[in-house]
């Protein structure tokens, strides 16, 4: 039993009001635990080893506070800094740092935090405002230098005064957290499938199509030690390969025999990479495997069909004819965001139908003006199903679904030189030249 009286305070100072903290949790995180690499939260599985290293820090931790809803939440207790201790683990495929955080009053000190990679370490300031919790979203481009191969601790700092630079050392007070955790947006998807291939099948060899049948195996993430990831996803009930973290990525099957085929088509979709290489290999070739690779570039956001001449791919044939791997990375000099995703389908080898020509004549085509300086209107009898412009390297530099009798294209943003319009009716495909002025 206790007893008290007469409780008062020096003259000039008042009686602290008790500490208080938050009453609630923050929203509950929506990002998939696929795209997360979690620190602390009791939505994900976490990375860490030890939330209170002795780094020499004041202050306790407490792990397991529940503000009144029956979530955990972590508390920082006369908080100046402190650390926590993870597996060393590669985020350099995630995209940016979460924290939730909830301080009484934010303007007593600034707070900074910073992964730790091999020792190296960049404070960014955690923008916060007082009694209420705050959702920050910091990008991994904000730690200047740092790589994220192995990152092995993650600090948060509080000895600045309130401008973040003066250096305060004295400064102390409570410091809730939850949801800390590295992130990367999810990929891109298409919003439609390519359109339907019209190739006879008599005509093709199928490496992967709803639309023919294909090799007796097929493999569409080979074990390679690649990091891209893969996800087969079906929109409008058409399956299409997904990847995303593209370096490296690759399809093995059954082997195809390239006798009397002439082409290789893909349909190809991105919104994050400008190019794409297709590397055919032949594993079976006299003297050991061969490869080789040819740039195409991709239309940003939109289903690109790809054909490519066999004879592009100098010396394949030759190496016996056999394709049983494909190989897809970045194109020389692309440009890139975010997740490095992109899809695939129709992926076939087929041989040009024997009313392949190049007399446009004899397809009742016609074309014009010849030279064009902006557009070209190219106009048929029957139904133009597509259209590719080659530049004289033969390298694909515009791609087109028309799919009605006429189309204008627009060629303002061709460099002046000789092209080659390719084009499909029916089972024909047939080949003209014009100029660019």
């Amino acid at each position: 039993e206790a007893h008290f009286d007469d409780i008062t305070a020096d003259q000039g100072s008042e009686i602290p009001a008790p500490i208080s903290g938050p009453t609630d949790s923050p929203a509950a995180p929506t990002a998939a635990a696929a795209n997360v690499v979690s620190i602390y939260s009791d939505a994900y599985t976490d990375i860490t080893t030890n939330h209170n290293p002795g780094w020499g820090q004041a202050g306790t931790v407490n792990t397991v506070y529940d503000p009144g809803d029956g979530n955990n939440v972590m508390v920082y207790s006369n908080f100046n800094y402190q650390g926590t201790d993870v597996t060393s683990t590669d985020i350099s495929t995630m995209e940016k740092l979460h924290i939730d955080i909830w301080v009484a009053d934010a303007s007593v000190r600034t707070i900074k935090v910073t992964p730790i990679v091999g020792g190296a370490e960049f404070l960014v300031t955690v923008p916060v405002t007082s009694g209420a919790w705050n959702s920050v979203d910091i990008a991994l481009s904000d730690f200047t230098g740092l790589t994220y191969g192995n990152v092995v601790q993650l600090k948060f700092d509080g000895q600045f005064a309130a401008d973040g630079a003066t250096a305060d050392t004295a400064v102390r007070s409570d410091v809730y957290l939850d949801n800390i955790y590295f992130y990367k947006e999810p990929a891109a998807t298409p919003s439609s499938s390519p359109a339907a291939p019209t190739a006879a099948a008599t005509d093709v060899m199928s490496i992967y199509s709803d639309s023919y049948t294909g090799p007796e195996s097929f493999d569409p993430y080979p074990n390679w030690g690649q990091a891209t990831q893969f996800s087969e996803i079906d929109i409008d009930g058409n399956k299409i390969l997904g990847y995303s973290q593209l370096n490296y990525q690759g399809n093995a099957f059954s082997g195809v025999d390239l006798a009397g085929m002439t082409m290789i088509h893909l349909d190809v979709y991105s919104s994050e990479i400008s190019a794409l290489k297709i590397v055919l290999i032949n594993t079976q070739a006299a003297g050991g495997t061969f490869e080789i690779g040819v740039d195409s570039a991709l239309e940003n956001g939109a289903w690109t069909s790809l054909d490519i001449p066999l004879s592009d791919f100098t010396g394949f044939v030759e190496s016996g004819g056999n394709l049983d791997q494909l190989k897809y990375e970045l194109g020389t000099g692309a440009t890139t965001t975010g997740n490095l995703s992109f899809y695939l389908d129709n992926i076939y080898l087929y041989k040009e139908s024997t009313a392949s020509t190049t007399d446009n004549a004899l397809l009742n085509i016609s074309m014009y003006p010849n030279p064009a300086s902006s557009r070209l209107t190219i106009s048929a009898q029957k139904t133009i199903h597509s259209a590719a412009i080659y530049n004289i390297l033969g390298k694909q530099v515009m791609s087109l679904e028309i799919n009605k009798n006429s189309e204008s294209i627009d060629v303002s943003n061709l460099a002046t030189g000789m092209y080659l319009i390719k084009y499909s009716i029916d089972n024909a495909v047939g080949t003209a030249k014009f100029i660019k002025q």
